[in-house]
């Protein structure tokens, strides 16, 4: 680990609040801290700091900022204090430093993430919705153990993970490779053996294998341009849950998979955020 990093906050108006998470959920995949209206985003160095504060100066000119150069101990520190306990229907997402002393209980289906400056650790909404769509296919036995899955845009691995935990084998894919060492190590921290990751794109796994649940919890664009691969991959009867998609966005999306898949089985919202499920006719 590092001894020390850099951190850029940033403090945005409320009327450019929606654009700025679009523009940090496509340049920052490895995440942010937020609270009201202060973003706090981690960076390695300085060139990378400066590289994507040039970007906020060119497209955010009311947004205001500080830089400073943290040690490791005071980065861990702050997460401490902003990941907190994550509990949804059966799953409960929980920092890494508390595994030790977690007992289990109910029929609760523990997930442990080290937030090493990776996205998802369940706080963010789409997070959360896509959480939700998994846990309702599972309790009406539309995915089930021994199924397969394709997690796109894997990130933390914490969609993955959960899957895996649900008795369901699996490949996770992502873009960044920012994301090998985290993903690994929230692999490794909840012992799961059915789950495995890539970099890259749908291109780095194959033509021969569908299918029985694709999530992509990316960006629209992605999402529309990915649409015909997607579509290949999932098999028939399958299901796609989609997400990183604000609500006013559902209309463009639903439209452009109109041609491949019929009407949204469910759609579920939280906060600006929407989550759609289809199914593979």
């Amino acid at each position: 680990m590092q001894d020390k990093y850099w951190l850029l906050t940033l403090e945005a108006p409320v009327e450019i609040k929606d654009r700025l998470e679009i523009f940090l959920w496509e340049y920052i995949s490895c995440g942010w801290e937020e609270c009201g209206n202060l973003y706090k985003i981690y960076f390695s160095t300085q060139v990378e700091l400066d590289e994507f504060l040039k970007k906020i100066k060119k497209l955010f000119p009311y947004v205001t900022y500080t830089k400073d150069h943290i040690k490791s101990g005071n980065w861990a520190d702050g997460w401490k204090r902003f990941f907190t306990p994550v509990k949804l229907n059966r799953f409960i997402i929980l920092p890494s430093w508390e595994q030790k002393d977690f007992l289990t209980k109910d029929d609760l289906l523990p997930i442990f993430i080290y937030p090493e400056m990776a996205f998802g650790t369940g706080h963010h909404e789409t997070t959360k919705l896509c959480l939700k769509q998994i846990e309702r296919l599972y309790q009406l036995s539309e995915i089930k153990v021994g199924d397969t899955f394709l997690d796109i845009g894997t990130g933390s691995g914490i969609l993955g993970i959960s899957l895996s935990k649900l008795g369901l084998t699996g490949i996770g894919l992502d873009i960044d490779p920012l994301i090998l060492t985290n993903c690994k190590t929230n692999i490794q921290l909840n012992n799961v053996n059915n789950f495995s990751f890539f970099i890259g794109t749908t291109q780095a796994i194959g033509n021969s294998t569908q299918y029985n649940l694709i999530i992509a919890n990316i960006l629209l664009e992605p999402l529309i341009n990915l649409k015909s691969e997607i579509f290949r991959l999932l098999k028939k009867d399958g299901f796609l849950i989609c997400s990183g998609i604000l609500i006013d966005q559902e209309t463009k999306i639903i439209s452009s998979y109109t041609d491949l898949f019929n009407d949204p089985v469910v759609i579920l919202r939280e906060g600006e955020w929407s989550s759609i499920l289809w199914k593979r006719s």
